[in-house]
């Protein structure tokens, strides 16, 4: 027994190896979930250092969230496999898990990355910039349109793309259709979009090739917006441009980032010729 004992652990020992409380490990042992390899005729406990990989196995368990009688059924009743059909369950659901946070993680990236936006330029004072091919999304409206229609055809895309993992968090808002632009009516939307930062070949996708664009901020509530169509068209034509495309409105400040309605900022953009 002397000669065997010194390949093995007292309970306080094995404890600072595996990085737990002597405590957890007498609790384990009463509970049946992790006993000692040998117990002396003292009644001192011993532990092997080939019980390490059980009691790692035990410990993520735990910190998984899973219950400890959970865990013992599955090592004390027989089960077939023993932790393995758990552990393959536990695998699945943090897979999913990854896969909420990443979604997340992308949605505060790109409103950080629209907040960065909104400083990037003043507003009610156009501009063109040069931009690579772009993919939106696009809802069309019904009319008439009613703020509660309004409402509603901009949340059937947010679900329609929530549920493709299509990007929370993408620019979005309402547009005007080229043919009404040229025409000068610009007072209400024909569609709602979300831009996507790649292709999806999606049936709402509409691409928009690489070009120049003309930009607009519009400072003040979405029904006030026309004040600023009227600056960007005229602008347009001024710098002797084309109108290429119908408007992107992209929500840089909203009610997630102010409660004054007067300090909401959108970006009109059109792509131009």
């Amino acid at each position: 027994m002397e000669k065997s004992r010194r390949s093995l652990f007292t309970v306080s020992q094995f404890a600072q190896m595996c990085g737990v409380s002597r405590q957890t490990l007498i609790y384990y042992d009463r509970e049946g979930i992790f006993a000692p390899q040998v117990v002396g005729e003292n009644g001192y406990r011993y532990y092997s250092h080939l019980q390490y990989d059980e009691l790692e196995t035990i410990l993520t368990m735990r910190d998984l969230g899973t219950p400890l009688a959970e865990i013992r059924s599955r090592l004390l009743e027989g089960e077939e496999g023993g932790l393995l059909p758990l552990l393959e369950e536990e695998e699945r659901h943090l897979n999913r898990e990854i896969e909420r946070l990443e979604y997340l993680r992308e949605s505060v990236r790109r409103k950080r990355q629209l907040a960065l936006l909104a400083q990037s330029h003043p507003p009610f004072s156009p501009w063109v910039e040069r931009r690579g091919p772009r993919h939106f999304l696009l809802e069309p409206f019904s009319a008439p349109i009613t703020p509660a229609s309004y409402a509603q055809t901009a949340a059937l895309l947010s679900r329609y793309c929530r549920a493709h993992q299509y990007g929370q968090g993408n620019s979005s808002g309402a547009g005007v259709s080229r043919e009404r632009l040229a025409a000068g009516d610009y007072f209400s939307a024909s569609y709602y979009a979300m831009e996507h930062p790649a292709p999806t070949g999606d049936e709402k996708e509409h691409l928009e090739p690489a070009g120049r664009w003309a930009i607009i901020h519009h400072r003040g509530y979405y029904d006030s917006a026309w004040e600023s169509y009227g600056l960007l068209l005229s602008y347009i034509a001024r710098e002797g441009l084309q109108i290429a495309s119908g408007s992107y409105e992209s929500r840089l400040l909203s009610a997630d980032s102010t409660r004054d309605p007067e300090h909401y900022l959108t970006r009109i953009e059109i792509r131009v010729e």
